[in-house]
């Protein structure tokens, strides 16, 4: 019953994550507790919240799954490998009546499933704020090959509707396209400047404008007065030329694919200023969070970057579903501010004093400081960043 009491606990601290996080804890626990949990009664408390914890993580697993592949994302199967890992348990009514055994062990699909979400962490994929290509607005700027494929998976996706295309849609295409046009000029410039060894038929632009010329056909049927009529557009898209112009547009949607995928596997990275989408170091910085192209001091955004990475990691070091050590606690607290490190400290107090274990009051403490702070650039500055790095010898 005392397990039970402390998921209650946490479970206020839990919902505060991001989905993708909370998947995350979902993988440490399972794995980390099966075989604390195996041999207990199927009545027990704890054993309970074990088969609901495997219920939210399969509708976490699915939920992201789905949001991934709408952004293109395609090097995940969160629920496939979830399901993997549970068909190893033997847990009476979640597991083995109804997910067929799998080879492997708990230990082995649990530790894909952490391969998964650390790629999904390292694109900085949210899936609350349905993106993977910036989740600090501040910042000012795309990663250019990941917003490239975001917006051709978008003017892909109109251009292969059935329905009837209105004006609105007719203009977030344009718009779309605008923005894929100005973005591939952009990159085709970096990639020749950079002098990249391209695979035969390599042409950003080419490609773009074979798929431009296709889409624009397509709306064009699409958007007449008399596609509106249901039975009209049937006809309509069933004649010889439509059907050309839909299979041309998804094979040059196809090779600008191909060529994504290169540039990600060359590691060609490229941020571009999110109002114009020329490359962020072309310009003069206008604020200390923009990326500069300055070799002696480094600009509010790498050091955000750099930061953010070093907390997420010392974060990740433990599963803090049951407790943290003091060691953990005092190497997240030393990259802190000084006010964020009186409100750690005053938290762990006041969990105390509701007579949690001093493990789990650290835990909770670091779970709140971390979700309140995570993504609140404004409550930093390049001087606090730079001391911060450099007092954890990460400067």
């Amino acid at each position: 019953m005392i397990r039970y009491a402390l998921f209650l606990f946490l479970l206020p601290v839990l919902l505060c994550a991001g989905k993708l996080e909370d998947f995350a804890d979902d993988v440490e626990y399972l794995d980390k507790s099966y075989k604390e949990m195996e041999n207990l009664p199927t009545t027990s408390a704890y054993k309970i919240e074990y088969r609901k914890r495997i219920v939210g993580a399969r509708n976490r697993a699915y939920e992201l799954q789905r949001a991934l592949e709408k952004l293109g994302i395609t090097r995940t199967s969160l629920p496939t490998t979830l399901n993997k890992m549970i068909s190893c348990m033997d847990i009476d009514g979640v597991t083995r009546r109804k997910v067929s055994v799998q080879a492997g062990d708990i230990g082995t699909h649990a530790n894909e499933l952490r391969r998964q979400i650390a790629y999904l962490q390292e694109l900085n994929y949210s899936f609350e704020a349905n993106t993977f290509e910036d989740p600090y607005p501040e910042s000012g700027t795309y990663e250019a090959v990941h917003r490239f494929e975001s917006l051709l998976k978008s003017a892909y996706w109109i251009t292969q509707g059935k329905g009837y295309v209105n004006e609105g849609m007719q203009k977030k295409y344009e718009e779309t396209f605008s923005d894929l046009k100005t973005l591939g000029k952009t990159m085709s410039m970096q990639i020749q400047k950079r002098k990249l060894k391209l695979p035969p038929g390599f042409n950003l632009m080419k490609n773009l404008e074979a798929f431009h010329t296709a889409a624009e056909k397509i709306l064009a049927v699409r958007n007449r007065r008399d596609a509106a009529n249901s039975k009209k557009l049937k006809r309509l898209i069933v004649e010889k030329s439509y059907k050309e112009a839909v299979n041309t547009a998804k094979y040059a949607a196809e090779r600008l694919e191909n060529e994504i995928e290169f540039l990600k596997r060359a590691n060609f990275n490229m941020r571009v200023r999110k109002e114009n989408l020329q490359l962020a170091t072309e310009q003069t910085a206008s604020s200390e969070d923009e990326i500069t192209n300055s070799p002696k001091q480094l600009s509010f955004a790498e050091l955000w970057k750099k930061y953010t990475q070093a907390k997420e990691k010392v974060f990740r070091s433990e599963s803090k579903l049951r407790g943290v050590s003091e060691t953990f606690f005092t190497s997240y607290r030393k990259l802190l501010t000084t006010p964020q490190q009186e409100e750690l400290d005053a938290l762990q107090q006041k969990f105390l004093k509701e007579e949690l274990s001093p493990e789990l009051a650290r835990s909770m403490a670091v779970k709140t400081i971390h979700t309140k702070y995570r993504f609140r650039q404004k409550e930093y500055t390049a001087s606090i960043l730079t001391d911060i790095l450099k007092r954890n010898g990460l400067l």
